[in-house]
């Protein structure tokens, strides 16, 4: 049986740090006021807070909330202008730091929690958990950079979870008051959200969930069906759309596509009631539809449902409710290593007999498919 988790998906209304300064003093010819002020040398500290809010003017601050802090690129300042150096694996993201939106750097921090994960990376990293008060114990001798604040998991308030997203902050900060300075010791409190816990099915089994996993890749407007050798991929149920309350009633499965494009799972003994798939990693957390993902090796690919589709599916105890099924089609931006693209070619070998073309039959012919790599055919 999975272990509930306890953190995960919703909104934060809190704060990627990169400052506006940022997107103007990396411009050329920006003005001396726009100018990154050069870093000290000084070691940064920060301290994380983590709150309820109970209504639009009031907060309770929420304790034992657990987290992981890990630098995910080197921060220097070369000639007014703020660079910033993914350190490795993180490079592969692809993606510039420099100038991204508050909605950019919140999908990124998901994607770089995700590739921890998937891998079962152990970057160099630091606990914290809040205190009464709310705040964490001050996490020192940070070198400048950018940061991951990931993996949070924390009590329950009320009987609801309380989730908080990962996401990103930077160490020193630019001071919002005077532009010439930073701010080394910084302070981050992400908001977090409750969110009541669903009613389990409970009852005797009635019905079946049908998941297929499907592998794609798209290029030039067009989208072909992927062959793998040997892959493994997962999925789950939940009892809501976010996954953040997994269905204890069945264990997470493991598709294994062998030589084909796809390959199926079902959950067997279903009560009735409503579930939620959705692809997770090898650990049982939640991949959601169309966030952008990394695979071991690097390639970019979203999971997606089929056009018109839903991952919803309510298992009712009429003869067209029983059953449910569902295809989670993983489809590659770049295409990905010791994968091919299945296709065919049809020859029909004609004879001509004087002045007439026919099929030839009974005799034996022969063709070969070569393949043109610069000026050498092999």
């Amino acid at each position: 049986m999975r272990k509930k988790k306890k953190f995960l998906t919703l909104l934060i209304a809190f704060i990627l740090v990169v400052a506006s300064c940022m997107n103007t003093a990396s411009l050329a010819g920006a003005s001396e006021a726009d100018r990154v002020p050069d870093l000290t040398g000084e070691a940064g500290t920060l301290q994380v807070g983590v709150s309820f809010q109970v209504d639009e003017e009031n907060s309770i601050p929420v304790p034992g909330a657990e987290f992981r802090v890990t630098k995910v690129a080197d921060l220097t300042v070369n000639g007014g202008s703020a660079d910033y150096t993914w350190l490795s694996p993180y490079d592969e993201t692809g993606v510039e730091i420099a100038g991204m939106t508050k909605g950019a750097s919140m999908q990124l921090a998901k994607t770089l929690e995700n590739m921890i994960s998937d891998r079962e990376l152990n970057p160099e990293s630091f606990s914290g958990v809040t205190g009464a008060n709310g705040l964490s114990e001050v996490i020192a001798d940070l070198t400048p950079g950018m940061y991951l604040i990931y993996d949070f998991d924390h009590p329950q308030i009320n009987n609801d979870s309380l989730c908080v997203d990962p996401y990103l902050i930077q160490v020193p900060n630019p001071d919002p008051t005077n532009g010439n300075n930073w701010i080394y010791q910084v302070q981050s409190y992400p908001k977090s959200m409750s969110i009541a816990a669903p009613v389990a099915p409970v009852g005797p089994p009635i019905g079946e969930i049908t998941v297929t996993k499907l592998l794609t890749y798209a290029e030039g407007g067009e989208e072909y069906k992927l062959i793998t050798e040997d892959a493994r991929f997962y999925v789950g149920l939940f009892l809501d759309e976010l996954g953040i309350y997994p269905y204890e009633g069945a264990d997470i499965k493991e598709v294994h596509i062998q030589s084909s494009s796809h390959n199926s799972v079902t959950f067997e003994d279903l009560p009735e009631g409503t579930y939620y798939v959705l692809e997770t990693n090898q650990n049982g957390d939640p991949i959601l539809p169309d966030m952008p993902m990394l695979d071991k090796d690097g390639h970019a690919y979203v999971c997606e449902l089929e056009e018109g589709s839903t991952n919803e599916i309510l298992i009712q105890p009429v003869e067209e409710g029983k059953d449910g099924k569902l295809v989670l089609k993983n489809r590659f931006i770049d295409f990905p290593d010791n994968y091919y693209i299945a296709a065919s070619i049809d020859i029909t070998k004609y004879v001509v007999k004087g002045s007439e073309r026919t099929i030839a039959e009974g005799e034996t012919f022969y063709a070969g498919i070569f393949k043109q790599e610069d000026d050498n055919v092999k």
